[in-house]
């Protein structure tokens, strides 16, 4: 009994660490994450433009954007100390003096303190939310290198991880025949292609993969067709190894 239960055990544990359902669900929520986070975004850039326009413009990134406007607030308490202090947060000198600068003559309105204090509570939301899918997109690669060493190898943690999802799992994935795994991601096309009668699509996902964009548009089609053979090999060596191992894609 003891034996039965502790293969079980070891069974349970080496599938928790192989599923790829934690490949698809993360994906899916930093899909989720980014969309929130380009509203979110967007949002803060409408509401804090009205009291300081001018921060936009200098300030492109939306990251650094929502840490000067949690540390600013009233763009009228910027003096030397908080310019050097906004300095070192944004990582930059010369952007933190431009922001002194233009805080002297802005043309915004004046916001109350509450109003402030929300666009604050926004910042701060979105600072968490950006590190909450750093943190995501680092667990997801770990996943894939533990999951599908020799498919991340071959193609990068992105595209991989595109043709999961897109398969709905890597069970689904070493099902598919090579030819369809090369036109993942093109489905449209493909439907559109066979009800018009005209030329189908090459490629899919696989598009993206750098041994297809830096090739000749001649040989596209043929080196989409090559990689799509290697990616069902990859698939399917990862899906019934009992060890992780990347081998084969480095071979490749």
């Amino acid at each position: 009994n003891n034996l039965a239960f502790f293969f079980s055990q070891s069974k349970m544990s080496l599938s928790f660490r192989k599923t790829d359902n934690l490949i698809i669900q993360s994906n899916s929520l930093i899909e989720l994450l980014e969309k929130d986070l380009n509203f979110f975004s967007m949002t803060i850039n409408e509401w804090y433009s009205k009291h300081f326009p001018e921060l936009i413009l200098i300030l492109r990134n939306n990251y650094l954007f929502a840490i000067a406007v949690k540390f600013i607030g009233d763009k009228k308490k910027i003096n030397a100390k908080k310019t050097k202090e906004l300095g070192v947060l944004i990582m930059n000198q010369k952007e933190g003096k431009k922001i002194f600068e233009a805080s002297k003559t802005s043309i915004g309105s004046k916001l109350s303190s509450y109003d402030l204090s929300v666009i604050e509570n926004l910042a701060s939301k979105i600072l968490l939310m950006l590190d909450f899918k750093n943190q995501l997109i680092g667990f997801l690669n770990r996943k894939l290198k533990c999951i599908v060493p020799n498919l991340v190898t071959l193609l990068g943690e992105n595209i991989a991880t595109q043709l999961i999802s897109r398969a709905g799992s890597l069970k689904n994935l070493v099902k598919f025949p090579s030819s369809t795994i090369q036109l993942l991601g093109a489905e449209k096309s493909l439907f559109q292609a066979l009800k018009k009668k005209t030329k189908t699509p090459k490629f899919g996902l696989l598009f993206n993969s750098s041994l297809i964009s830096k090739a000749n548009s001649i040989n596209k089609g043929k080196i989409s067709r090559f990689l799509a053979n290697k990616c069902s090999l990859a698939a399917k060596i990862d899906y019934f190894s009992l060890y992780s191992t990347t081998l084969y894609g480095k071979k490749t």
